[in-house]
């Protein structure tokens, strides 16, 4: 019962707000801090340490933030949003498909 109490205390979305306004209040959360430090710990590895593709592999796999991000975008982009972000993923899936058995770049 606390636990209610303290999240209606802290939480700032109000009634009336956008709904862009809704998903940066949740990605500014403090809630987000654990996957924003992992994201920036892998990055600094993947910068400093790995191959390119070692590290696009390990920041794509391993960090909910930019999953996050990504549904943000569609929930205050509207469907127009929706759309190019579906249209982005489904030709990097194709890309790979087709791109990867061929020993080409791909990462």
């Amino acid at each position: 019962s606390s636990d209610i109490e303290r999240v209606t205390k802290t939480d700032e979305v109000q009634e009336g707000d956008t709904p862009s306004v809704k998903v940066e209040r949740a990605l500014s959360s403090p809630h987000m801090l654990a996957h924003y430090a992992v994201l920036a710990g892998f990055c600094f590895v993947g910068a400093t340490i790995a191959h390119v593709q070692i590290s696009t592999r390990l920041i794509c796999s391993s960090c909910p933030a930019l999953y996050c991000f990504l549904a943000s975008l569609c929930f205050a982009g509207g469907e127009n949003m929706v759309w190019r972000i579906q249209l982005y993923l489904i030709t990097f899936i194709f890309l790979g498909i087709v791109l990867h058995p061929n020993f080409l770049p791909w990462t």
